[in-house]
């Protein structure tokens, strides 16, 4: 369905560049929103594979009873204890973490973030008023959970990506009939003509029928009506109801946890490009280079979508290699950086490349 040389050139376009008069902060600030009692990996995951990636600066917002076991996890992160918790004795509300959202490229929401009553609501908070500053936000796990309880949080906004597997993906949708904003599989193609695939770099109208599958994944996406959808699975599908791009770079044999919050925090990293790059462009217009092709039809947050899973796929593959069965999440964050560089880098010294990368190029 996809080509992805294509898809790999203009997400080189995101990245930005290494300059001698940088300062700590151009590159990315992001958040991760989540860590609770008793899920305090899932957004250390997120949020350190977000400053492998590249980004300067990655914080957490979590529960007090998690702030101590994610510090310990890595000196890069700052950790936040802001997220209340009922269940701690903590309902202080949103207003605190609020205080901070304005200072973020990107945000993630869900890693370890509980089903906590008080948590629940104050990430509901915290959802309107990212997408009233126009910050791109990514979705995932206990994230997702709000969204089931309320699609409309998310509906008609366009600078948010949702990252369900196969199994949330299926709440999503028995949600949404619920509220009755899902058309039936025979009505879903009356009003639009089908969604756009990428072709030998060209967006065109698929020949072949939707399967049944992908049919829900662009059914989900158009319901919505603005959110990119990414399904995580075998081959990873994303879209935004309009346009259908696919992921299918080897990943791992083996699914351990963790490696959906790799994905979040890689997707993350990308968000945050995007979101630094639309804030330049305002400033200093881009003159038309004309590269890219159909594929700068793409809405970018897609392309950062497209990254992530890229990335993700390729770490698994790298980390499995060396360890098979034993193979866990960190495994996949110990390699991002050689990964990174291997397939997405641009302007720097191709000096002292470890051994076995270059087979990696060739996968795109």
């Amino acid at each position: 369905m996809a080509k992805e040389p294509a898809l790999a050139r203009a997400v080189r376009q995101l990245v930005p560049g290494f300059r001698p008069d940088a300062y700590k902060g151009q590159a990315g600030k992001v958040v991760t929103v989540g860590g609770s009692l008793e899920y305090t990996g899932a957004p250390y995951y997120a949020a350190e594979s977000a400053i492998r990636m590249g980004v300067d600066l990655s914080h957490v917002f979590c529960t007090k009873n998690a702030a101590m076991a994610i510090k310990g996890y890595s000196p890069e992160l700052i950790v936040h204890p802001l997220l209340p918790c009922a269940a701690e004795g903590d309902d202080q509300g949103a207003e605190p973490m609020l205080a901070w959202l304005s200072r973020f490229d990107a945000i993630c929401v869900g890693p370890g973030l509980g089903r906590d009553p008080a948590t629940q609501s104050a990430v509901g908070t915290l959802l309107e008023r990212a997408r009233s500053l126009g910050v791109p936000t990514i979705i995932d796990a206990d994230g997702l959970q709000l969204v089931n309880s309320n699609p409309k949080i998310v509906a008609g906004w366009s600078n948010c990506v949702l990252t369900p597997n196969v199994v949330e993906l299926k709440r999503l949708q028995a949600s949404l009939a619920n509220l009755g904003m899902l058309k039936g599989n025979e009505e879903e193609m009356d009003d639009t003509s089908g969604p756009l695939y990428l072709e030998n770099e060209t967006l065109t109208e698929s020949s072949d029928p939707l399967t049944e599958e992908e049919l829900l994944v662009v059914q989900i996406a158009r319901a919505l009506d603005g959110p990119t959808i990414v399904r995580k699975g075998r081959i990873d599908l994303i879209t935004n109801g309009k346009i259908v791009l696919t992921c299918c770079f080897p990943g791992a044999l083996k699914r351990s946890g963790g490696q959906g919050d790799v994905l979040s925090g890689c997707t993350l990293a990308f968000a945050a490009w995007v979101h630094a790059k639309k804030k330049q462009s305002e400033k200093t217009p881009p003159t038309e280079s004309g590269e890219g092709g159909e594929v700068s039809h793409v809405p970018p947050l897609m392309l950062a979508a497209w990254g992530g899973c890229t990335m993700t796929r390729a770490c698994a593959n790298r980390a499995f290699g060396f360890r098979k069965r034993s193979m866990v999440a960190p495994d996949l964050i110990e390699h991002i950086g050689e990964v990174f560089e291997a397939l997405f880098e641009h302007g720097i010294v191709q000096m002292m490349r470890p051994v076995g990368l270059e087979s990696l190029k060739g996968c795109l």
